[in-house]
């Protein structure tokens, strides 16, 4: 793994701002707050739980930047907010991310893949036109490696966006237009 070895950080880099909690209990509130988070920034970041992991994942990269919107799985809040703001300043950039792409320079020392399909990828898209960001485990084994961690392997999971219950759930919202 480039860059050296080792578990994910619990802990985001030294300068990283948390995760704001904002407790969302109707789909009316949630678009309206990320509505005007989405006029203020350009793009949103909403972290919450998706069958007990940590799930992260960015709206608004599609209607202005024309990009596919991220989403990373069994990050912390913290982490997963450094791993897209880091990725989303590179499409406003004007870099076009897609599967298949390698990144040794986002994480420091852990190497993150972009894909479509988490269970193969190589296979056909399943992660409905969303790109997930997948991060190996320990001995830089992915998903799709039948020995990697059971953490690691539960990236694997499809999330089904549509079908999530927002109805008293909090979401924690994290919105920027900068990168520190």
């Amino acid at each position: 793994m480039a860059g050296g070895g080792g578990h994910l950080p619990s802990q985001p880099p030294t300068g990283a701002r948390p995760v704001q909690p904002v407790q969302i209990d109707s789909l009316g509130k949630l678009l309206l707050h990320a509505s005007r988070e989405l006029k203020r920034h350009g793009w949103a970041l909403i972290c919450t739980e998706y069958h007990g992991h940590p799930y992260q994942c960015t709206l608004g990269l599609e209607s202005r930047w024309r990009h596919p919107e991220l989403e990373v799985l069994g990050l912390t809040p913290e982490l997963g907010q450094v791993v897209l703001e880091r990725l989303v300043a590179r499409i406003k950039a004007g870099e076009r991310l897609k599967a298949g792409d390698f990144f040794s320079n986002v994480l420091r020392g852990h190497d993150l893949f972009i894909v479509e399909n988490p269970l193969d990828p190589e296979g056909p898209p399943l992660t409905g036109g969303r790109l997930r960001v997948i991060w190996p485990d320990a001995n830089a084994r992915y998903p799709w490696h039948a020995d990697c961690d059971p953490q690691c392997a539960a990236q694997s999971v499809l999330i089904e966006v549509d079908g999530l219950d927002l109805h008293g759930l909090e979401v924690l919202f994290s919105y920027t237009g900068r990168v520190s």
